[in-house]
């Protein structure tokens, strides 16, 4: 019987400013439809050594991820995101090139060299909730709540809500 692989779903925060604010970083690990591990933390911008960013956010939780697995012997793996950078620039599809990101993305690549097989598949954020709901978790609700103030300003010009039209939940899970 052939063993399927092991699913990481990441995602990173930075609110309520991006680039500059606060990071919240999620994963969770599936195997055969079940979460079997998950991840959250926060990181403060004032105790943070350069200026944060969401890029910054997505690969420290990749990274995070993919250390976990290694450590826990997982060597086969799929990983799924949905920042469009982070998954082709780790297929090798995109260039890193520059940006505040660039020491944390090449970190991640090259732990990726310690996988016998990994594949990366970029999705939707709302196939991402979980891993979403993860990354907001640890940030204190007053800069949530900061951040849903700034995203609903933001969003007046569009007519877009802050509120999904599907759940009716704030877009920050709370």
């Amino acid at each position: 019987m052939k063993l399927k692989m092991k699913r990481l779903y990441f995602d990173g925060a930075c609110v309520p400013v991006n680039p500059g604010g606060d990071m919240g970083l999620g994963f969770w690990i599936e195997e055969d439809g079940k979460s079997i591990y998950s991840f959250s933390k926060f990181i403060d911008h004032k105790t943070f050594p350069t200026k944060t960013s969401n890029n910054i956010a997505e690969y420290m939780a990749l990274k995070e991820g993919l250390e976990y697995c290694i450590s826990n012997g997982i060597t086969e793996l799929q990983v799924f995101g949905d920042s469009k950078l982070v998954i082709e620039q780790m297929k090798g599809n995109w260039k890193i090139k520059k940006g505040l990101y660039l020491p944390f993305a090449e970190a991640t690549k090259e732990l990726v060299g310690e996988y016998t097989k990994i594949d990366f598949e970029w999705i939707r954020r709302d196939l991402n909730t979980i891993a979403d709901a993860l990354s907001n978790r640890d940030i204190p609700t007053e800069i949530m709540e900061e951040a849903k103030i700034n995203f609903s300003k933001s969003r007046r010009k569009t007519g877009r809500n802050w509120k999904t039209a599907k759940t009716k939940k704030n877009w920050y899970g709370r």
